[in-house]
């Protein structure tokens, strides 16, 4: 998982098996967005926001998660 402090995104990377979430679909800081590729742990979003996009990496079979931040965080 990556975040730039100064970013209005937050980027998520998964393991591709497992996701629920769709473009559009509202994030807060305790929606699971999936299973950490490295780690094999859940993520919690840990923020509030909207899924902007979800990319397959077919490299490592992941996906790419990001989600717009609401401005209020």
């Amino acid at each position: 998982m990556v975040k730039d402090n100064n970013s209005k995104y937050k980027r998520f990377e998964i393991e591709a098996s497992e996701c629920d979430l769709q473009i559009g679909s509202r994030v807060t800081p305790e929606t699971i967005i999936g299973r950490d590729f490295e780690t094999g742990e859940m993520i919690a979003a840990g923020c509030r926001g909207r899924v902007a996009s979800i990319n397959f990496n077919a490299t490592d079979h992941t996906l790419i998660v990001v989600v717009t931040l609401e401005k209020n965080l």
